[in-house]
């Protein structure tokens, strides 16, 4: 870490992307210097502190409690349950829990399991996440049958018009809520939730394919309504 920083200085860095300092915590069964878990996390948890003194921000993924004294922006995190059976709904707890002290965004749009992407659209305005994609430059057959072959789908022209409509579409509203928590979340019918934000701001997702009429609104199938203070 002391190599890295020593390295990058004459750069002037302003911000580092952490790629899995903030989610993965491993042994080492070295022999000759063997780690525990603990132990790798003080050592993370030191190396991050760091790193945030000379860079000033930091974007980690997945964002672990431990990083989250030392981060700025937190992508991939969670925004749905395990969905395994015995769940009966999905509690947006990890951004209730942060909203307005940290930009946070969900997983990429174009790396979710969704094959709609309005449906991330919802999710980004349920849970006041920013509209987050991952790119290359290359053509998306560049990956194929090589260790990254599960990155099929990144090739930036196939996404840029899509995200700059959505980025335009959200843009507004998410910028409305983004320094303020979250006070109240709630589910008003089948496939449809309701978000409160400190600032009185209301955001409701119809997630359903038919419209709907709720707390006197109609919402149309796969929309949202914005109102409060």
């Amino acid at each position: 870490m002391d190599g890295f920083v020593s390295d990058y200085a004459k750069f002037g860095l302003t911000g580092l992307s952490l790629r899995d300092l903030g989610n993965e915590v491993n042994s080492d069964f070295n022999p000759d210097h063997p780690i525990n878990r603990q132990e790798a996390l003080n050592i993370a948890v030191d190396r991050t502190d760091k790193l945030k003194q000379r860079a000033n921000n930091l974007m980690v993924n997945g964002g672990n409690a431990y990083s989250l004294p030392y981060a700025n922006i937190i992508v991939n995190a969670p925004t749905k349950s395990s969905r395994l059976n015995l769940t009966d709904e999905d509690v947006p707890f990890y951004q209730i829990a942060l909203h307005g002290f940290y930009d946070l965004a969900g997983e990429p749009f174009n790396m979710q399991s969704v094959t709609d992407s309005r449906v991330s659209l919802l999710k980004a305005l349920e849970t006041g996440s920013d509209i987050y994609y991952q790119w290359y430059y290359s053509d998306s057959s560049a990956v194929k049958d090589s260790d990254y072959n599960e990155l099929y789908a990144l090739h930036y022209g196939d996404w840029l018009d899509q995200a700059a409509s959505f980025y335009k579409e959200a843009g507004t509203v998410l910028n409305e809520v983004r320094s303020y928590v979250i006070t109240d979340h709630r589910k008003l019918a089948e496939g449809v939730v309701q978000t409160t934000f400190e600032n009185g701001k209301k955001i409701i997702v119809n997630y359903n394919n038919a419209a709907v009429q709720v707390n006197d609104k109609q919402l149309e199938a796969m929309s949202y309504w914005v109102g409060g203070e």
